[in-house]
């Protein structure tokens, strides 16, 4: 990653691995073209278990028997439980930069918890990925913890890690939200989280806006405010960046999620 400003839009490469059919148990399936191309994002090695999704978006499992340049074939051996996404609901979590190896924990742990997309931003009072990498060489390690964390939890998609970002870039990633919340630890009073939610029913997206330590400045509240987004407390207690991040996740995902139902 660099800090050059690409141009950035919300397009998300297909990591989802998706067959053409019903997939039954015991049976083997090619993969190629679409399928195949996704296949490749896992880093993919023969023998190899992973998660792919039928036509009807029912996950299972299965191993990977053969695998060429263009194509491959995967052995189904069990139905997984649920279905095929985490919630009817993608979540993206902008993440202001923080310093040491935060954000490897917060890559690590917002993949588990089902993060769509993981924006990260330099904010005012937040580090540049200059200064993290003059410190410790470890931006480039951020997809390989991604990728290494969906396949821990079986998810069967890894979350996509955007380039490195202005704050301004990041509020323009969230316009095609239809919920947008920057976490805020000096707003008084205000809409609930469930409120908000609620009041928002029909959203397919919601774009998350973690602060760095010490937080956002009032300026930046009321930029994100003109953007659409909803400052929100999270509490009483004064949280450190990654735990504010995991927090507001595990909350949606309790929310509008998976997590707590069987």
């Amino acid at each position: 990653m660099s800090e050059q400003k690409p141009g950035l839009a919300m397009d998300i490469p297909q990591s989802r691995i998706i067959l053409a059919e019903t997939a039954l148990v015991d049976h083997d399936y090619e993969l190629s073209g679409p399928s195949r191309q996704a296949l490749e994002r896992w880093d993919p090695r023969p023998g190899e278990i992973i998660t792919v999704l039928d036509e009807s978006r029912q996950s299972f499992r299965g191993r990977i028997v053969e695998l060429s340049e263009d194509a491959a074939k995967i052995h189904i051996f069990a139905k997984a439980d649920g279905p095929g996404n985490s919630a009817e609901r993608e979540i993206i979590l902008h993440q202001a930069l923080p310093e040491r190896e935060r954000m490897e924990l917060i890559i690590q742990k917002a993949t588990e918890l089902g993060v769509w997309a993981i924006i990260p931003f330099k904010s005012a009072r937040s580090i540049s990925l200059q200064e993290r990498e003059h410190k410790q060489k470890k931006a480039h390690c951020w997809p390989r913890i991604a990728l290494r964390a969906a396949k821990q939890c079986r998810r069967p998609d890894i979350p996509h890690l955007f380039p490195f970002c202005t704050f301004q870039e990041s509020l323009s990633l969230a316009r095609q939200s239809g919920l947008r919340i920057i976490l805020w630890e000096k707003q008084q009073g205000g809409i609930s989280l469930a409120d908000l939610v609620h009041r928002q029913a029909d959203f397919k997206r919601i774009s998350v806006m973690v602060g760095p330590e010490g937080g956002f400045t009032k300026d930046e509240v009321t930029v994100a405010r003109q953007e659409g987004f909803e400052p929100f407390r999270l509490g009483p207690r004064i949280l450190r960046t990654e735990t504010a991040s995991l927090a507001i996740l595990s909350i949606l995902q309790f929310m509008i999620g998976d997590l707590g139902k069987n």
